[in-house]
């Protein structure tokens, strides 16, 4: 084999060595994205979840101050104050 002949198979299997790896980095980077973004999806989710239960509490809580100052109200009058 001639010097230009080994050097010429040696750079390609170089290019394809390189081409490789950065496909290969590539690949992983894109499955480190997808994992993240369906880590955020799922958070959302549950933060959505999360806030319906506080919604619902502090209707609950908002209601059962409105009665109770309702029924203080009443006391008052009861009492002439």
């Amino acid at each position: 084999m001639t010097f230009w002949a080994q050097f010429f198979a040696l750079f390609g299997a170089f290019l394809g060595s390189m081409f490789a790896l950065v496909r290969f980095a590539l690949t992983a980077s894109r499955a480190n994205a997808d994992r993240f973004v369906t880590f955020l999806e799922g958070a959302l989710r549950r933060q959505e979840d999360l806030n319906g239960q506080f919604q619902g509490a502090v209707e609950s809580l908002s209601d059962n101050v409105r009665e109770n100052s309702a029924a203080l109200a009443r006391m008052a009058e009861r009492l002439g104050l």
